[in-house]
């Protein structure tokens, strides 16, 4: 019988070991920077924030940010320093108009907030519209070696690359007002294809 409470004991205390994912408050967030006052030709660097992590490990990423691949022209992606402490997988080649930005961490998980990536566009010479960077997370999760996965909740806050103005306005006759595309508000994932 001692032997038996002994092994319950030893059990319980290595369940109190085992990490589990604590909750955030909300959901986590990742933001896609807005770049204004760009002309065409230009290059521009395009972050990719996460924020309100919490106290939230997460060990799997799949996530897309997507383009008009006829105005921008991906020339590199650089990794985060959230991306430090763990495998990230990153392809901007693969599919025209989506770089596909996740990660794996087997071992230890992706913690706290800060900038996940650097996207580096150039703005075709033709581009003559704003162009929405739209970013959609398909996974995002908790998921050591040898634990179930657990779901992390996110949004995404899509982000834009604003031109300049390329015509010249008569400071005499009434202009409208254009506004530049501004993405405050997260957006729900799309769903699967």
């Amino acid at each position: 019988m001692k032997k038996f409470l002994a092994l319950l004991v030893a059990a319980a205390m290595l369940c109190c070991l085992i990490a589990v994912p604590a909750s955030a408050e909300g959901e986590v967030v990742f933001t896609v920077d807005t770049v204004n006052d760009v002309n065409p030709g230009d290059t521009v660097q395009v972050a990719v924030s996460v924020s309100n992590m919490g106290s939230n490990e997460a060990h799997t990423l799949v996530s897309h940010l997507y383009y008009d691949a006829d105005m921008l022209t991906v020339n590199n992606v650089v990794n985060g320093p959230l991306l430090s402490g763990v495998t990230p997988i990153i392809d901007w080649v693969t599919n025209s108009g989506d770089v596909a930005i996740g990660f794996l961490g087997i071992m230890n998980g992706m913690t706290g907030d800060g900038v996940l990536c650097t996207v580096e566009f150039t703005v075709s010479e033709s581009c003559t519209t704003d162009q929405l960077l739209t970013f959609w997370v398909k996974e995002f999760s908790y998921q050591p070696i040898g634990v179930d996965s657990v779901a992390i909740p996110a949004v995404a806050v899509n982000g834009a690359i604003n031109l300049k103005s390329t015509e010249p306005v008569d400071p005499t006759e009434p202009v409208e007002p254009t506004e530049p595309v501004e993405p405050t508000e997260p957006v729900e994932p799309r769903s699967e294809e």
